[in-house]
């Protein structure tokens, strides 16, 4: 089993949503940015790195336990599910120590490197006047751009739309780059170089 272990699913208005498969099934989970912490991914890959065999509740607000075995089985199991999206409550796959952690190295690159990272899962809620007046132009764009059929009616490319025009019109100020760059760090430095 490789990368395709793991799907960046979207980043967006505090969540970072991920799709695990195996051949068969699709388990999703959302890391997000109130009751999760992005640590708790780090420790999961340092213990797996480390050669222990972690379980550390990771994602949907601290109810998914993120588990490896010592049958090489990587397993999560969500308690319940907050969203009430109704999903696969549990997914185990059988996959060797070295695959999980490429895979889930793969996965921490694509988060810490995804163009919404910072304005989408950091810093969505901003809430300053320019911001909000920002969301009421961009929703009225987006309306009258499905009244005029330049637009599907659709949300997620709704909120794709909202997420680009947000980082073009927000740069990130130099303090937020430094927040970045911090929780890019936490992402990327627990995997040995090479």
């Amino acid at each position: 089993m490789s990368d395709e272990m793991f799907n960046l699913k979207q980043v967006s208005t505090g969540n970072i949503l991920i799709e695990v498969r195996d051949q068969s099934l699709v388990f999703e989970t959302i890391i997000d940015d109130f009751n999760d912490d992005l640590q708790n991914f780090a420790d999961f890959v340092a213990s797996l790195i480390t050669g222990d065999y972690p379980a550390v509740y990771v994602s949907d607000h601290k109810n998914c336990l993120w588990a490896y075995d010592g049958d090489n089985n990587f397993k999560l199991h969500c308690e319940f599910d907050p969203n009430g999206r109704d999903l696969l409550s549990e997914i185990s796959l059988k996959t060797n120590r070295s695959d999980l952690i490429n895979a889930l190295h793969g996965l921490a690159k694509d988060i810490a490197f995804h163009e919404n990272f910072a304005r989408g899962y950091l810093f969505f809620a901003g809430g300053t006047p320019e911001q909000d007046k920002f969301f009421d132009v961009v929703e009225r764009e987006w309306k009258d751009g499905v009244k005029a059929g330049l637009f599907p009616d659709d949300i997620d490319l709704k909120d794709a739309y909202e997420d680009r025009r947000f980082i073009e019109e927000f740069p990130l100020i130099e303090y937020e780059n430094g927040i970045l760059e911090k929780y890019q760090n936490i992402l990327l430095n627990i995997f040995p170089k090479g």
